[in-house]
């Protein structure tokens, strides 16, 4: 059950600057004239691909405090409204990897996690699994998933539908997913209106090109 925290993480210490300089240093994010399909369909000339970012250590260490950040000011937000976060899980694959990397600094906050995956287990005594709690986490909790990309948000939504469908299956309501948090989203629009939870992320794709626009003035020709 979560602890609310005492701002240990201040946020206008997380410069965005200094964390898309790194990504563009990285190579995480990409620009071409010939567009590139995203896993939503759609066409973009501007991609992030981040999980290489969550492979390698000092990478991690730059992201982590950004991250961590993200899911405890959105744990504190809805603790203010009166619904404490049991659990964080990380959506299939890319949310996965960033989940994994906070567990140690969750756990701080008394937050566990729990993953999901996308092909039932098969085997064993459950064969149908695809959720998996930490151990020490019980049902039912409250939640918030973590993603990495957020394009028109169909990944997301996928998932809540199936923990929803696994609430009716169990013949109460098991988990709820009160918020979602992602490290980039490519639109300035809440992707998740008709699912009553929350969403944040830790930048826009817009922030990203804007400061690629402002620190290359002179060859930015790119609408």
């Amino acid at each position: 059950m979560f602890k609310p925290f005492s701002s240990e993480l201040q946020e206008e210490s997380l410069s965005k600057s200094s964390l898309i300089k790194f990504l563009f240093e990285s190579g995480a994010v990409h620009y071409s004239d010939n567009a590139y399909t995203l896993s939503s369909g759609k066409k973009s000339n501007w991609y992030a691909n981040l999980r290489g970012l969550f492979l390698d250590t000092r990478s991690i260490g730059v992201i982590r405090p950004y991250m961590v950040n993200a899911v405890l000011q959105e744990c504190t937000r809805l603790y203010d409204r009166g619904i404490v976060i049991d659990a964080f899980g990380g959506v299939p694959m890319g949310g996965t990897l960033i989940a994994q990397r906070l567990i140690g600094d969750l756990e701080l906050y008394d937050l566990k996690c729990f993953l999901l995956q996308k092909e039932p287990e098969g085997y064993g005594p459950n064969p149908n699994q695809r959720l998996f709690l930490a151990t020490g986490l019980e049902l039912p909790i409250n939640a918030v998933l973590i993603e990495d990309v957020v394009s028109t948000g169909g990944s997301v939504a996928k998932w809540i539908n199936y923990l929803n469908l696994l609430n009716g299956d169990m013949d109460e309501r098991v988990i709820d997913i009160c918020g979602v948090i992602s490290f980039v989203h490519r639109s300035d629009v809440d992707p998740y209106p008709n699912l009553g939870v929350h969403f944040s992320s830790v930048l826009t794709m817009s922030e990203i090109i804007n400061y690629h626009r402002t620190t290359n003035p002179t060859t930015w020709s790119i609408d």
